[in-house]
């Protein structure tokens, strides 16, 4: 029976709050980038992510988008929620 590596992880105070606040930033940046209405695949542009990933995730409530012809565009509360909610993952 194999048994499990365990690591010890001593990291300062200073250091996990350096990482909190880049962490907060970052997200700020990506929040800023999004502007009143905007596609799935802008959205995956800022994740990183493709735009099939975005749509999945997001047309499971479309009556949280905005259907303009053929096409959802997200509005800015639902992006932000949305990255908030993949960024804390």
């Amino acid at each position: 029976m194999k048994s499990k590596r365990t690591v010890d992880y001593d990291i300062d105070m200073d250091t996990h709050q350096a990482l909190l606040d880049h962490r907060k930033a970052t997200l700020n940046v990506l929040l800023d980038r999004i502007p009143e209405l905007t596609t799935f695949s802008e959205i995956g542009d800022l994740l990183r992510r493709s735009y099939d990933w975005v749509r999945v995730r997001l047309i499971v409530h479309p009556e949280r988008l905005v259907k303009f012809g053929k096409q959802y565009l997200v509005p800015k509360g639902v992006a932000e929620d949305f990255i908030r909610s993949v960024f804390v993952q």
